[in-house]
C-alpha cells in the first residue's frame, strides 16, 4: 500500500458527501419478515456456463469491514472451547465499554483438527460473518426475522448465526470443522440444537465444489434451558431448523425472507433414506410449531409461514429483480407467489452474478429513482447529481424515496464464491471480493489456497480515515462519486471495469499454473515418501507449493487494487470536488497489468 497523508479536507469531504453506513441494528423483537439487510444468490453446477457451484454474500448495514486468515490448529485429546459472551454494541463508544463485560459462558468439547479459513470480520466489535476455509467450504448470511417468541434469551443459548466471539459464531464454527457445505449444515445445525440459538431468523448460504445449500434458522423458544437438551427428544432442541439443496439446475436467492416451502413428514422420512438427501432438518420441525401454536397437525406445513412468519408469499422487488434478471421467460411479477428456486433462461456465468449486485433495473420508471421528475434540469436533461442511492438527504429534499433492490449503499462488502470441482481444493475455490457497494467497488480474486492477506485489507480503522487501509479507499471512491454521480460512476467504471475483465481473463492460466504446481511436487515427491501415511505426506507438499503460489497471486491483485483505488480517490477529489481542471491527472489510473503472476 502506498503511504499518504490524510488531510482534515478529505474527513470533511467525506462527512459531507459519504455518510457513514451504520449498523442495522438485530432484529429484537421482530416478527414478521426483516427488510434491512443482506442478499445471496445461490447457482447450482448445472446452470452455470463452466460448471462451477456459486454462493455469494452482500453483507448490507455493518458500518465497516475486513479480511482476516485464521490458521488451522490441532487439540489434543479432551480439549475444550471456552464459549464467552460480550454485548453487541449499537456504536464505538458502545464497543469500547463493552470490552470489558466479557463474559465467560461455559466451554463446548474442541474438535481434534479445525481448518485454516478466510473470515469477513465486520462493525466495531469485528463480528465474524463467514468467508471461506482451505477446502472451498463457503458460508453466507442474510436475516430474515422470524416470531420473536422462538429466540433462546442470550446467555442461556450460547449460539449465534455471526457473533464478535469465533467460539460463539456458528457461520465460523462451521467453517473450522467441515470439509463439504453438506457437513457443515449439520455442525451448525448440531451446535445450535445442543447450546441453543440466540439470534433471530437466520438464512445461511453454504456452498462447496459440488453443491449450495440454504439453511433456515430460528430458536427453539425463549422458554429453552440448556438442562433441557437431550438428543433423543425432539422437544428439547435448542433451535429449530431446515437446509435445502439447490437443485444442479436452479438458481436459488435469499432476500431477508424465508423460503423453505412444503416439508411433510413423508418428505423426511424419505430423505432419510437417501444417501445424501436434498433436505436436512432438526427432529422438531412438526413438534415445536404445534406446541407453540404455529401449525395444526394435518393442515399443510410451509415452512416460510410457519417459522419465517411471511404471510405475504409473493415476492419482494429483490427477489423479483433476480428472478427476471435470469429467467425473464418466466414473467414473474412481484406480485406473483414465491418459489423455492428456478431454472434459468441461459446458463449463467461469474459475470452475471456479479452484475446483478449492480443491477438497479436502469429505465424502469418503478424503481430507476434517477428517472424522477426531480433529477431533471429545465433543459429536460438528467442532474449530474442524480443517483441510485441518494445521498439521502437530498432524496429527502426532493422527496424521492427510492425501493429497496439487490445493489445498495449499505454494502460494507459483497463476494461471489465459485467453486470448481475439477480442480484441488486450494484452486478450485475462488472469493471475488469487493469491499462496499458492488457498483462502485472492483471484484478482485481470493483463493481458497491464500494463507495470508495484505495488512491493507486485514485491518479498518474506525475512527480516523486511514490511507494503509483498503476498505476505506473503496469507502472513500464511493462517498465522492455521489457528487457528481453521472459522470463520476463513468470514471469509476474505466477503472474497474478493465481491471475485472484482465483478472477474470487469467483466471484459467492463473489456476492452470497452480494445479500443475500442486500435482507436480506430487510426482516429485512419490520416489522419496514411502509409508503408511504416504499419499498424505504427498498430498501436503502439493498443495503448499499451489498455495504459496497463489498467496503470492492473490496478495499481489489486493495490492494493485487499492493502491489504484486511493489513486482514483485523488482524481475524483480533484475533479469534483475542487473542480480544478488543471490538477486532475491526465488520464485516470489503471489496476497494472503486471499485477497477476
Amino acid at each position: 500500500m502506498k503511504k499518504y497523508r490524510i488531510t482534515a479536507l478529505l474527513v470533511a469531504l467525506l462527512l459531507l458527501c459519504s455518510t457513514l453506513v451504520m449498523a442495522i441494528p438485530d432484529p429484537e423483537g421482530e416478527d414478521g419478515n426483516w427488510t434491512g439487510g443482506c442478499t445471496d444468490i445461490m447457482v447450482g453446477k448445472n446452470a452455470t456456463a463452466d460448471g462451477s457451484v456459486i454462493g455469494t454474500y452482500s453483507c448490507d448495514g455493518a458500518a465497516y469491514a475486513h479480511l482476516e486468515v485464521v490458521p488451522a490448529a490441532t487439540y489434543k485429546e479432551g480439549a475444550m472451547l471456552p464459549v464467552y459472551y460480550r454485548p453487541y454494541p449499537n456504536n464505538y463508544n458502545a464497543y469500547i465499554g463493552a470490552l470489558d463485560d466479557e463474559e465467560l459462558l461455559g466451554e463446548i468439547p474442541q474438535v481434534a483438527e479445525t481448518y485454516r479459513y478466510i473470515v469477513n470480520s465486520v462493525y466495531y466489535d469485528n463480528q465474524n460473518c463467514g468467508g471461506v476455509n482451505e477446502y472451498g467450504v463457503g458460508i453466507g448470511e442474510t436475516t430474515i426475522g422470524g416470531w420473536s417468541s422462538l429466540r433462546v434469551p442470550t446467555k442461556v443459548g450460547w449460539m449465534w448465526a455471526y457473533s464478535n466471539y469465533p467460539s460463539t459464531s456458528l457461520m465460523v464454527l462451521g467453517l473450522q470443522r467441515a470439509k463439504t457445505a453438506r457437513e457443515a449444515v449439520q455442525i451448525i445445525g448440531a451446535l445450535a440444537e445442543q447450546y441453543g440459538y440466540v439470534q433471530s431468523g437466520e438464512h445461511l448460504t453454504v456452498s462447496d465444489k459440488n453443491e449450495v445449500w440454504a439453511m433456515e434458522i430460528y430458536g427453539g423458544g425463549n422458554d429453552w434451558k440448556p438442562e433441557y437438551w437431550s438428543p433423543e427428544e425432539q422437544d428439547k432442541l435448542g433451535a429449530v431448523w431446515a437446509a435445502q439443496r439447490v437443485p444442479d439446475g436452479h438458481i436459488a436467492l435469499s432476500a431477508n425472507s424465508s423460503r423453505i416451502g412444503l416439508i411433510t413428514a413423508e418428505m423426511v422420512a424419505a430423505e432419510k433414506t437417501k444417501d445424501k438427501p436434498d433436505l436436512l432438518c432438526s427432529t422438531n420441525i412438526f413438534s415445536l410449531a404445534e406446541r407453540r401454536g404455529r401449525w395444526t397437525s394435518g393442515t399443510d406445513f410451509i415452512w416460510y409461514k410457519v417459522y419465517g412468519n411471511r404471510s405475504n408469499a409473493s415476492h419482494s422487488p429483490r427477489e423479483w429483480s433476480i428472478v427476471n434478471k435470469y429467467a425473464p421467460s418466466l414473467g414473474v411479477k412481484v406480485e406473483d407467489p414465491i418459489f423455492f428456486s428456478f431454472e434459468p433462461d441461459h446458463k449463467v456465468a461469474v459475470q452475471d452474478i456479479m452484475d446483478m449486485y449492480r443491477d438497479y433495473v436502469i429505465g424502469d420508471p418503478t424503481y430507476d429513482v434517477t428517472m424522477n421528475a426531480a433529477y431533471k434540469l429545465s433543459n429536460g436533461s438528467t442532474s449530474p447529481m442524480a443517483s441510485f442511492f441518494g445521498p439521502s438527504a437530498l432524496h429527502s429534499l426532493l422527496k424521492i424515496s427510492p425501493t429497496r433492490l439487490v445493489p445498495t449503499r449499505s454494502s460494507v462488502f459483497t463476494y461471489v464464491m465459485q467453486h470448481k470441482d475439477w480442480l484441488p481444493d486450494p484452486v478450485g475455490t475462488v472469493m471475488w471480493y469487493t469491499p462496499g457497494p458492488a457498483l462502485s467497488g472492483c471484484y478482485t480474486p481470493i483463493y481458497a489456497g491464500t494463507t495470508e492477506l495484505p495488512e491493507a485489507w486485514s485491518r479498518t480503522p474506525m475512527t480516523e480515515v486511514d490511507r494503509e487501509s483498503a476498505w476505506w479507499a473503496f469507502t472513500m471512491v464511493d462517498g465522492l462519486s455521489l457528487i457528481e454521480w453521472q459522470n463520476a460512476i463513468k470514471d469509476i467504471k474505466a477503472v474497474r471495469d478493465p481491471a475485472e475483465a484482465a483478472l477474470l481473463a487469467e483466471q484459467a492460466e492463473v489456476e492452470a499454473e497452480a494445479a500443475a504446481l500442486y500435482n507436480n511436487e506430487r510426482g516429485k515427491s512419490e520416489e522419496k515418501i514411502k509409508g503408511k501415511k504416504a499419499d498424505d505426506k504427498r498430498e501436503e507438499l502439493g498443495k503448499r507449493a499451489a498455495e504459496q503460489y497463489l498467496t503470492e497471486y492473490t496478495n499481489a491483485n489486493l495490492n494493485a487494487v487499492a493502491d489504484t483505488y486511493w489513486d482514483l480517490v485523488d482524481y475524483l477529489m480533484f475533479k469534483y470536488y475542487f473542480r480544478s481542471g488543471k490538477s486532475v491527472p491526465t488520464t485516470l489510473p489503471e489496476v497494472p497489468a503486471a499485477a497477476g503472476m
